[in-house]
């Protein structure tokens, strides 16, 4: 009888392990710090995105730079972007 407890015993351990395992991450606390090209968004507001635009290509360089802009959320829930800067008049 003792073979059949151990058994039991690691049956439920292990799906135990295995519901545990299946759960879904935590979540992490946002932060105002965003992506790398953009900036970091200013106290108690949270980075929702960084967005990117490709301007056009000037002369001599045949590829265009790209900008990005940073969108914030305040605690209200209401996002705010900054403007994209201007296109590089340019190309270095």
């Amino acid at each position: 009888m003792s073979g059949m407890r151990r058994w039991l015993t690691s049956t439920a351990l292990g799906f135990v392990l295995l519901s545990v395992l299946a759960l879904p991450p935590r979540a992490s606390a946002q932060t105002n710090v965003c992506p790398t090209p953009c900036k970091p968004c200013p106290n108690s507001q949270t980075c929702s995105s960084c967005d990117s635009k490709t301007c056009p290509p000037t002369q001599p360089r045949t590829g265009g730079t790209t900008v990005h802009r940073r969108c914030c959320t305040n605690k209200q829930g209401v996002t705010h972007c900054s403007n994209f800067p201007s296109c590089p008049s340019v190309s270095k």
